[in-house]
């Protein structure tokens, strides 16, 4: 009967084990997304960055043309065409931007959860060991 307790208690122990080698490679997978996701973001930023300055270039431009008069009017309005694709695409990258933020924290809550399991099975597995412990100690009494 004690035999049959620390071989059950001994299975159960590698069962932790395993989920909780599961639930590791589980954290360092959403980890590695988590930093995709950062370098995507960082990415998004630095062309938010870049159409930002183009629109500032492409408005200073308008306003020398303005400058010009009558014969500048074709471009002006050229140019306002162009600044208003630049805002779209600035639009689009901030759009962008929120999205991989909101999936930054669902990433992050997936890492939070899992770090919970994780200290979860390895108590479970530290309470395991120790009914083991407890086991060997009796029948070494015995």
């Amino acid at each position: 009967e004690e035999k049959r307790h620390t071989t059950e208690s001994a299975a159960r122990e590698l069962t932790l084990m395993a989920v909780l080698s599961s639930d590791k490679k589980s954290l360092d997978e959403t980890a590695a997304r988590e930093q995709i996701l950062l370098e995507k973001l960082a990415e998004e930023v630095k062309k938010g960055e870049e159409i930002a300055a183009r629109e500032q270039s492409l408005m200073d431009k308008l306003a020398e043309e303005i400058k010009k008069g009558e014969e500048i009017a074709a471009r002006e309005h050229s140019l306002m065409d162009r600044l208003s694709e630049e805002i779209k695409k600035s639009e689009e990258i901030a759009s962008r931007e929120q999205s991989l933020m909101v999936q930054l924290a669902e990433e992050k809550t997936e890492v939070e959860e899992s770090a919970a399991r994780e200290q979860s099975l390895r108590e479970e597995l530290v309470e395991e060991k120790k009914k083991g412990e407890d086991n060997t100690m009796w029948e070494l009494s015995l």
